[in-house]
């Protein structure tokens, strides 16, 4: 009747209102999943060192590089407005690539560069592994919160 059409115009606000909530709350469940971040490298000749990096997501692989001469490793600092987060970067001679997980533990960071940086000038040394690995409990609850906002307000406008 009268009631429905007069209400028509709010359900529609409501419906955009929830859409941003509804496209974000993947995005953060998927970023809190857990993450691995794995670089296995092998000395091919006493200065040549050869490395592949394997990104996964609940045990997916969604993420495979292969980097042909490893020169380097250094850490760079992001800068938030809630403090200083670390990230590795692998430098070889045409490019420099981010790799692994974005960590608050700058000396655990740090001795993971310093780890590699060894490995790369010691040619005795035939591989190196290193995985990093994380899960963001708070990604997986602010984005269900998301989705679980959305679906009551449109239950609530379609009612």
């Amino acid at each position: 009747g009268l009631g429905g059409n007069f209400l028509k115009p709010f359900r529609l606000i409501f419906g955009l209102f929830t859409l941003p909530f509804l496209l974000t709350g993947p995005y953060f469940i998927f970023q809190g999943l857990p993450h691995q971040a794995t670089l296995k490298c092998d000395r091919v000749e006493s200065v040549w060192v050869k490395c592949q990096t394997t990104d996964k997501v609940l045990g997916w692989k969604i993420k495979e590089q292969s980097l042909d001469r490893l020169e380097a490793v250094r850490v760079v600092e992001i800068n938030f407005e809630t403090g200083q987060l670390y990230q590795l970067i692998l430098i070889t001679r045409d490019t420099e690539i981010p790799f692994g997980l974005i960590t608050s533990q700058q000396e655990k960071i740090q001795a993971t560069a310093s780890r590699l940086n060894t490995f790369i000038k010691n040619s005795t040394q035939p591989s190196q592994v290193i995985q990093q690995r994380q899960t963001q409990w708070h990604g997986i609850i602010v984005g269900s919160g998301f989705i679980a906002f959305s679906v009551v307000i449109l239950r609530l406008s379609a009612s």
